[in-house]
């Protein structure tokens, strides 16, 4: 058997194996919502967010950016259409914690690490397989870029639960 045989073989019966290995823990364990996240599933979910937005979002730039004012305008959309998942304070609400994945901190370092351009596409586009739905079909693009800048205020707002 030739090298590339040998190697091509060894590759497919890993992955056959890593197969057989996920279904048996799928049958085993179930996918139930009301545990946490093992570290393969959180591996894969940030992939799935890193896929979700397309390569032309990623380098895009907030138009209001510098703009005290576009932050303030975000915050009303974003109590409407936002908070009920995420909390005003973008910590997380109690719907956002018993949704798979956890709806993610807002406020917290991995959001905030995330492009503009990423944040943008997020919020206009959802994100297959969990609860983020798609907002772009009804809301104007400088609305979207409004919401990324409260976003982006989001580390400064204060806890409901601090005052």
């Amino acid at each position: 058997m030739s090298a590339v045989r040998h190697a091509a073989f060894t590759v497919a019966a890993l992955v056959a194996a890593a197969a057989v290995f996920a279904y048996v823990f799928v049958v085993r364990n179930g996918l139930a919502a009301d545990r946490p996240p093992t570290r393969i599933e959180s591996a894969l979910a940030r992939n799935i967010v890193r896929l979700s937005v397309p390569a032309a979002h990623r380098s895009s730039q907030n138009p209001f950016l510098g703009d005290d004012e576009a932050w303030r305008d975000g915050s009303g959309r974003f109590t409407s259409e936002c908070a009920s998942c995420h909390g005003q304070d973008g910590h997380g609400a109690v719907l956002g914690e018993a949704m798979y994945p956890p709806v993610p901190d807002l406020a917290g370092d991995d959001i905030q690490r995330l492009s503009d351009g990423a944040l943008f596409a997020i919020i206009r586009n959802g994100i297959r397989w969990t609860g983020m739905p798609a907002f772009g079909g009804h809301q104007a693009p400088d609305a979207t870029w409004r919401l990324v800048a409260y976003v982006r205020h989001l580390p400064a707002v204060q806890s409901p639960a601090a005052n």
